[in-house]
């Protein structure tokens, strides 16, 4: 069950970051080189059960609606696609379901994604379902705690040329990320809330040493081990 307070739903004017421990990135150019991406799996328009989980870089991650089901969902101009701002064929996990799983019910967001183990940094594109003015929030932890809070305006268009509003966030100051809730507000009057669609995730697991590296350490252990092993052997002998 997704839980959300005061602070996490308000959305102003303006990207503002709220604590220390996270910055906001901008664009996906500031991801990191080494990041993965999550795409969705299923055909368009299969409605995906909440939670949903799929694995990728040996993270799983498990992304939760707080009402009702997932649908499925690319850019394009079929039956069942959203005509939106992502670049076209972009494979999308979209709120737009009702309680009882149907398509097209409205808004079943915020989405909370769960990540099996920290990250470094996340980034996805975001777009609601209707056309006219927008604003996204996303809220940051790690484990329990809240580490950052987000917002930014955007606009939903139909333009399919990779220019829908992308949320990203970095960790900084010894923090990991381990769970993000994404929630989006329509500027149109008189449409629900939270009817939005999220493109792939991309983040970048925390640091794991190489190979060398470790080899290195182990290398580096056994010749402490050696010397004090041989300490030991010279002050006995000196003692007899």
């Amino acid at each position: 069950m997704i839980v959300l307070t005061g602070a996490m739903v308000l959305v102003t004017g303006m990207s503002v970051p709220g604590h220390a421990g996270t910055i906001q990135l901008f664009s996906p150019q500031e991801l990191n080189a080494a990041a993965v991406t999550a795409e969705y799996t299923g055909d368009v328009p299969d409605i995906l059960p909440s939670p949903y989980t799929l694995t990728v870089g040996g993270i799983r991650l498990t992304f939760t609606l707080a009402q009702g089901d997932f649908r499925r969902a690319d850019q394009g101009n079929e039956m069942g696609d959203m005509v939106g701002n992502f670049a076209p064929g972009t494979k999308l996990l979209s709120t737009n379901t009702n309680t009882a799983g149907d398509i097209g019910g409205g808004g079943a967001g915020p989405i909370e994604i769960v990540f099996s183990s920290g990250v470094t940094e996340v980034g996805f594109r975001a777009q609601n379902d209707f056309v006219g003015p927008e604003s996204f929030f996303l809220s940051v932890f790690n484990g329990g705690t809240l580490v950052g809070d987000f917002s930014v305006n955007g606009v939903s268009g139909q333009l399919a040329n990779d220019t829908a509003t992308f949320l990203g966030v970095r960790a900084t100051e010894g923090e990991v990320i381990t769970r993000l809730i994404v929630g989006g507000i329509s500027g149109v009057p008189d449409t629900p809330e939270n009817d939005f669609a999220i493109g792939p995730v991309s983040f970048t697991p925390t640091a794991i040493p190489e190979p060398t590296t470790i080899a290195l350490f182990g290398m580096g252990l056994g010749m402490i081990v050696s010397r004090l092993a041989n300490r030991r052997r010279l002050g006995t002998g000196t003692g007899t």
